[in-house]
């Protein structure tokens, strides 16, 4: 990870300024947060948890004020569950979806604290895994990891903030 792109995600975000890439940007006219902003889901890591996680941020989306580009955030989500199903199968996950000023900010939490890969692409180019992290730092204004702790497990939160509006 390039260290501009690897934050610290913010407990609320700042509704003057946006710190996105390691740059303070003025935030921009949008409309006002929706009225739910915030959902959570515990899941389970297995395969169907996947299309529940990304019909969760679908869904979410679908429901705030603005109209929204729900591709990248969803594929997005696709990557972090997969990561989470490597790292402890089986065993709950978190999907988290948010608002924010600059796009959506999705987050897995598992119960695994190691840190997952970091973002490459695979030496084989023809192997089906290990493009999850170089996907998600690819798509992504911002992401990062942070030790987390629910229900009494200590694990970590993969975060993404995601735009959610299609550059013209």
């Amino acid at each position: 990870m390039t260290p501009d792109r690897h934050l610290t995600l913010p407990a609320e975000p700042d509704s003057s300024v946006s710190r996105t890439a390691g740059h303070v940007l003025p935030a921009r006219h949008l409309p006002d947060p929706p009225a739910q902003k915030d959902v959570a889901l515990r899941l389970y890591a297995v395969g169907e948890g996947a299309r529940l996680a990304r019909h969760l941020v679908r869904s979410v989306m679908a429901t705030w004020p603005a109209p929204c580009d729900t591709d990248t955030a969803v594929t997005v989500t696709g990557e972090l569950f997969a990561n989470a199903c490597a790292a402890t199968p089986g065993r709950p996950v978190w999907i988290r979806v948010s608002w924010h000023q600059d796009g959506a900010l999705v987050s897995c939490w598992d119960s695994n604290p190691a840190c997952p890969a970091e973002p490459s692409l695979p030496a084989d180019l023809l192997n089906e895994t290990g493009r999850g992290m170089y996907l998600i730092h690819t798509l992504s204004l911002a992401h990062g990891i942070i030790p987390e702790t629910r229900d009494s497990i200590t694990g970590k939160s993969v975060w993404s903030l995601v735009p959610t509006h299609r550059s013209s």
